[in-house]
């Protein structure tokens, strides 16, 4: 017997593509992995800065080394605002579900606290994208020369990468849970 063409399905007659996708859950898998991936990049990142300096960025970028300001901006240049939200999204990250758990879901949390914590990949995916497309898709692509790079500069735009990816992941996850 032909197998007949289903416009429905989108394949053969009788083979639901759907069902097939949602069992394999690669989106899952692959989100899983990228934001691993995020959480180890986001922790050498502080590493290498260290702590205070990571909360510096965030919170008083006025106060951060001649180094830092060169790691985040270039030469001549100072960590700014994109800066500030990326190295919080770090934080967010580390210390979220995805990295130790000290912050989680609960529903003794506030509903925006769960709402963060839940999208957190796609709001610095969204950031890495709009801000820092070139050098991720350099990485991405893997044209990114890491010894051009200092260990703050690898670490972040690795940082970046990754959530984006699990962002993106993540949005086609819930678009799949959803349909």
């Amino acid at each position: 017997m032909k197998n007949r063409f289903n416009p429905y399905t989108g394949g053969a007659i009788g083979i639901n593509w759907r069902t097939i996708m949602a069992q394999m859950n690669w989106t899952k898998q692959i989100g899983t992995i990228a934001t691993a991936l995020a959480v180890v990049f986001s922790i050498w990142m502080m590493a290498t800065l260290g702590v205070g300096e990571a909360a510096n960025v965030v919170i008083s970028p006025d106060d951060v080394s001649a180094a830092t300001n060169a790691s985040f901006g270039g030469v001549g240049g100072a960590v700014d605002y994109l800066d500030r939200v990326a190295v919080a999204g770090a934080f967010l990250t580390i210390l979220g579900t995805g990295g130790f758990a000290v912050i989680s879901k609960s529903k003794d949390n506030p509903p925006f606290v769960n709402t963060l914590l839940q999208w957190t990949p796609v709001i610095i995916g969204f950031i890495a994208f709009s801000a820092f497309n070139s050098e991720i898709m350099a990485l991405l692509q893997g044209d990114r020369v890491w010894a051009s790079f200092d260990d703050v500069q690898n670490s972040y735009i690795g940082f970046l990468a990754f959530s984006m990816v699990a962002g993106i992941m993540a949005l086609l996850d819930n678009r799949n849970n959803k349909a």
